[in-house]
């Protein structure tokens, strides 16, 4: 169904530029119900007790005095001697022809800008603050543990040897995580 809104939304407008304009605010509005829909399910096959420790923390934030120092992390699941650091987003890849096709080149900029290397950067910027000790984790303190950083999408990444090379070449070339 959620497609399906989001095609309404774009022809509703007329598709083109005000289309995707349409669609991306849809997209953009659902982000939070994503969110929380990932959070219940972390809930659910890990869930807390009053007699355990937590078992994870939700929605963390560090406000700066600026922009550039604030941060987040949507999910954070300290996990023995490691923490899993997600980050959730409901955009998607616009990949397939890029795969029928074979041509890398295909994947859209602004897609990947808007899937991968915003989101990526922000959970590189969440896990510098982790690693400084600024959020509240009821006593649990960062030392030198790993951390494992985990992009959550709707439409899934691609896993096709490939496509993921291509991606992961240009995470580093932009010296993201």
């Amino acid at each position: 169904i959620y497609w399906d809104v989001v095609n309404a939304a774009c022809a509703a407008a007329g598709g083109g530029e005000a289309g995707r304009e349409a669609s991306g605010q849809v997209m953009t509005d659902f982000g939070p119900y994503l969110e929380a829909y990932v959070q219940r399910l972390v809930d659910r096959a890990m869930p807390s007790s009053p007699v355990l420790a937590r078992r994870f923390y939700a929605g963390l934030r560090v406000e700066g005095k600026t922009g550039k120092n604030k941060s987040e992390i949507d999910l954070l699941i300290p996990y023995g001697d490691a923490f899993v650091a997600v980050e959730i987003k409901s955009a998607r890849f616009h990949y397939i022809n890029s795969i029928i096709k074979g041509d890398l080149d295909y994947i859209e900029e602004e897609d990947l800008k808007q899937a991968l290397y915003d989101p990526a950067a922000q959970l590189e910027k969440a896990i510098e603050h982790l690693q400084a000790n600024a959020y509240s984790l009821d006593g649990i303190t960062y030392t030198d543990e790993p951390i494992y950083p985990v992009l959550v999408t709707y439409g899934g990444l691609p896993t096709i040897g490939p496509v993921w090379d291509y991606l992961l070449g240009q995470l580093r070339e932009r010296n993201i995580l």
